[in-house]
């Protein structure tokens, strides 16, 4: 049910502010005080969300974590479970916990936002809110949702090298994944050839078709990590869909599509935007290559979150696209009714 309140709370937000746009010459892309309140109300959806006990799910296990409230140990992480544990020394209300967890992801979009463009954050800030993955990354894999958002605000700081690399150290030691997307955001920066970045990206297709299988054993020989597990679990052992999912490969092609678009049909010359693609193609090409893995969505994600930044943003600066205006409402009616049919489905 909260989710379902969510998901319609969101639509009817896209559906009234696309008609403004759509009903107004100059519309207001910025709207800073209502951006603020959809922050705070989205961020009470995702606190006050239901522990689903008893299930396994991740936010049970992260719930008994906070409820166990053991002093941390040396390891990797540490900045997750030094925040779990300093939470737990003020409240033993997890409730209370993940609200405020809820906050820090959710105006770590918010500040991101803001950062990326101040004179359009509500729409940047309305279209991250209709992602994919934005609603369960806040409520049951938190921990990579807040690692993620965590990353956001480094890629949005990038002319500010020194604190971009704080949020990456923070934003990987909360979840170790996010090295991924840390190392192709350094790669992107430095290497700024976005065609030979989109070639690879095309060419690792069917390189994942003829050897994908034997490249998921190498990595899961070679590498030691629990995300990496998934590469060597039976489908039989987890139940989850495996195989060349050619519907996620169709979704992650949107944004290629969408970046490509931009960048070589329309000229878009930004070089926030431009980083931002070369970073989601090098990302994604990893998924691409184990996308056989049981829980290979999570791997997608690595890339996934930042697709709707390189949907709109160009949107939001002076591409020269003719009527603006259809593209903005339409990429966000698009993005919006994707995930809420695939949500009633």
């Amino acid at each position: 049910m909260d989710s379902l309140l969510y998901y319609i709370f969101i639509l009817v937000v896209v559906v009234l502010y696309s008609l403004y746009i759509i009903s107004t010459k100059k519309p207001n892309y910025q709207l800073t005080s209502l951006a603020l309140i959809l922050a705070v109300v989205v961020a009470c959806f995702l606190g006050f969300s239901p522990i689903p006990w008893n299930t396994e799910a991740d936010k049970e296990v992260y719930a008994l974590g906070f409820l166990n409230h053991m002093v941390p140990e040396n390891g990797k992480e540490l900045v997750f479970a030094w925040y779990t544990y300093i939470i737990g020394c003020f409240t033993d209300n997890e409730t209370i916990y993940f609200l405020i967890t809820a906050v820090i992801y959710t105006f770590n979009y918010y500040f991101a936002s803001k950062k990326i463009n101040k004179s359009a954050s509500f729409l940047i800030l309305l279209m991250s809110l209709t992602s994919f993955f934005f609603y369960g990354y806040g409520v049951n894999t938190i921990r990579a949702g807040l690692a993620a958002s965590f990353f956001l605000l480094a890629f949005a700081n990038i002319n500010k090298p020194w604190r971009s690399i704080l949020y990456l150290v923070i934003a990987t030691n909360i979840h170790s994944s996010m090295l991924l997307p840390t190392v192709c955001l350094v790669t992107s920066y430095f290497y700024k050839n976005s065609k030979i970045c989109l070639l690879i990206w095309v060419l690792s297709i069917p390189l994942s078709l003829m050897f994908g299988t034997s490249i998921e054993n190498l990595l899961s020989n070679v590498l030691r990590d629990e995300r990496v597990n998934y590469l060597s679990v039976g489908q039989s052992e987890t139940q989850y869909e495996t195989g060349f999912r050619i519907d996620f490969i169709l979704y992650s092609f949107s944004a290629v599509f969408m970046g490509a678009l931009y960048i070589f049909k329309y000229k878009y010359r930004d070089a926030f935007y431009t980083c931002l693609y070369r970073t989601y193609l090098l990302t994604n090409i990893f998924w691409i290559l184990v996308i056989r893995a049981n829980f290979s969505d999570r791997f997608a994600y690595l890339s996934w979150f930042m697709m709707p930044f390189i949907f709109i943003y160009p949107l939001t600066k002076n591409v020269n696209i003719k009527n603006k205006r259809i593209w903005i409402v339409s990429t966000l009616a698009c993005s919006e009714f994707f995930i809420f049919f695939l949500f009633i489905k």
